[in-house]
């Protein structure tokens, strides 16, 4: 019972890395990983004396609200178990050693190289969990390979069957809690089970890492200002192109006779791994042309006393009379492609983009051992079969392409070799990763200027700074603002300055240490003694987190800037919200924020009522009152 509260204890202490947010492109983490061989001897998990440490290391991709891509890399040791009653010679498959014998086993310590492509699930996407929650649950699962290179009294002795493998290939299934610590650092505890796909054992796995975010932002905190970044962001995939002319790919090919002898395809002990390459040409919209070529080592069919190759239950005899032997397979394969992501059936650009295929192929095998064209003995006419060097097929699979940028994409395949002459039949599956060539097809290369020619030069709001570079392209700045004014005289730019009415020190980002909140009336009309005041118009700005605009907010402000700008003796009171409980601080920031944009749009809000309602003004009792208030008045 202490064991299981310890290791439950260490489990919900691991750490990982989880990228948040649209803001979140990127997050490196690295810490330290743990193996659990213990399952083959006595079928229990979570035994501590069996655990081994190693590096981890892994790199995430931010793909949606929904999902994220990862690399995750494990290396370093591991207690890796060896089964006494089995042998080199009889490849007998680890899993499937006799229970009886189980107190023949034992573990030896082993070097450990794991990788593997997982995809991410998150729960905190919007649908289930807030996106931005400090708690982020998620799910995982792909594909990896891992290395197991022994060291002990095992290695190079007869002890070596079970897992002699050096290559096996596996399933992770997983699950974690993220935890964001601040805008940049983050955290969660994750773990897994890893199923076997070839001559290895089934083992769990955990890893504690700290991540941090880069490459475009930081995730979004309720309670702190997010980074300034830009609204109504397009998605992800939004400009990818489907039609590069050249794609090269590399991977690993799992290669399988298992049909042969069982009559049963997919049966996964007896997969083999190879290195395969990739070449892809576009042809149109709906069809790809490829060109795949495998090579390493395969398990391949002996037959004795066989007439001809039998594939299945098509033979007669016993089934016992298949062998395998280690041999080297060489196979290249022409497929046309059909693309399913074709702009008919689904988006071009679409990140899973499923495909089939269907093409000839041929094979080389190299034998590996005196069985090659060997005689029966006692009779020389009758030989084993697995002869032939040189095969024919036809190749025919699905599979789909895993897009995580615009050039690279990560393709997952399973099909099947069909013989055409006197050969046997195999399954083929593929794990690669695909790099786009060249530019995508119909985009032209844009003409060169001529050298005489003097290039424009656009500076909107006259101070001296180009458009391309200037920060705030309509309203006057200084260089060392990027163009911009810095309207509270803290030193720090309005575009960079997240409570530009507001002074505050660097380290908060511009923002006074203590926010202080006003609370102020709703406008109301009034009439003064000379003037009469007129609301002209009224308008709601909506937000995610403190400052950042909800999608399709964008035109809203470009109204308010267009109205105000035409009617420069009008008035504007801004006034922040939120919903019922939340921060009146992230109110403020709304106000200040929708004051920021209208000023960066070249909008004059020198005497601009900005003020904070907190939650006193709740219209929606949802996340709708998240908002900003802003009405335009007019004086008669």
């Amino acid at each position: 019972m202490k064991k299981t509260l310890l290791i439950l204890t260490l489990t919900a202490a691991t750490i990982a890395s989880i990228a948040q947010t649209a803001n979140n492109r990127w997050n490196f983490g690295a810490g330290v990983g743990f193996t659990d061989f213990v399952n083959p001897i006595n079928k229990q998990f979570l035994m501590v004396e069996r655990w081994k440490g190693a590096a981890n290391l892994n790199i995430q991709r931010y793909l949606g609200k929904s999902f994220d891509g990862r690399l995750n890399v494990t290396f370093g040791e591991a207690f890796y178990p060896v089964a006494l009653n089995q042998t080199f010679a009889n490849q007998t498959v680890p899993t499937n050693f006799d229970q009886t014998q189980k107190g023949r086993m034992r573990y030896e310590n082993s070097s450990l190289f794991d990788g593997g492509l997982n995809l991410v699930y998150k729960l905190n996407n919007g649908y289930i969990f807030k996106e931005d929650a400090f708690i982020s649950p998620y799910l995982f699962s792909g594909v990896g390979i891992n290395s197991i290179n022994k060291i002990g009294t095992q290695n190079g002795s007869n002890l070596g069957g079970a897992g002699s493998d050096q290559i096996n290939p596996y399933i992770p299934i997983g699950f974690g809690l993220g935890f964001n610590l601040s805008d940049r650092w983050n955290a969660a505890a994750e773990y897994g089970y890893k199923v076997a796909l070839g001559e290895a054992y089934n083992y769990a796995s955990s890893a504690i890492r700290l991540g941090y975010n880069f490459g475009g932002g930081a995730s979004v905190n309720a309670d702190a200002p997010a980074a300034a970044s830009t609204t109504d962001e397009p998605a992800i995939n939004a400009n990818w192109c489907n039609k590069y002319n050249w794609k090269v790919g590399v991977g690993a090919n799992f290669n399988s006779f298992e049909a042969v002898q069982r009559a049963q395809n997919f049966m996964l002990e007896d997969y083999t791994t190879s290195l395969g390459l990739n070449l892809t040409k576009y042809v149109t919209r709906f069809f790809d042309l490829r060109a795949n070529l495998g090579f390493g080592n395969v398990f391949y069919p002996l037959q004795s006393g066989a007439s001809m190759p039998f594939d299945g239950d098509n033979w007669s005899g016993t089934r016992a009379g298949t062998r395998y032997r280690t041999a080297q397979m060489i196979d290249l394969n022409l497929q046309p492609v059909l693309k399913f992501a074709n702009g008919s059936w689904m988006k071009e650009n679409a990140i899973f983009a499923p495909y089939a295929y269907a093409g000839p192929g041929i094979n080389v095998i190299t034998s590996i051992g005196n069985w090659n064209a060997a005689p029966i003995a006692g009779n020389a006419n009758q030989k084993t079969y697995g002869t032939d060097d040189v095969n024919f097929h036809l190749g025919t699979g699905i599979g789909f392409n895993f897009r995580t940028s615009d050039k690279f994409s990560i393709q997952l395949e399973g099909g099947r070799n069909w013989r055409l002459d006197n050969s046997y039949s195999y399954n083929q599956a593929a794990l690669r990763g695909v790099y786009a060539l060249g530019n995508c097809v119909g985009t032209a290369t844009p003409a060169k200027k001529s050298t005489t020619e003097a290039p424009k030069v656009v500076d909107s709001d006259g101070d001296g700074i180009p458009d391309l570079t200037d920060e705030c392209p309509y309203v006057p700045g200084k260089a060392e603002m990027f163009g911009c004014p810095d309207s509270d005289n803290d030193g720090i730019g309005d575009s960079r300055d997240k409570c530009p009415f507001e002074a505050g020190p660097a380290s908060n980002n511009g923002c006074p240490e203590v926010a202080v909140v006003t609370p102020v009336e709703p406008a109301t009309t009034t009439n003064s003694a000379t003037k009469t005041k007129n609301v002209v118009g009224s308008y709601e700005v909506f937000f995610t987190g403190c400052n950042t605009l909800s999608p399709g907010q964008v035109e809203s402000l470009q109204q308010i800037a267009t109205m105000l700008k035409s009617n420069p003796n009008y008035t504007v009171e801004i006034g922040g919200n939120t919903s019922k409980g939340g921060s009146k601080s992230c109110a403020l920031q709304r106000a200040q924020k929708v004051a920021q944009l209208l000023r960066m749009k070249g909008v004059n809000v020198t005497n601009a009522k900005v003020t904070s309602y907190g939650d006193s003004r709740t219209k929606y009792n949802s996340g709708q009152d998240n908002r900003a208030d802003v009405q335009i008045y007019s004086f008669e």
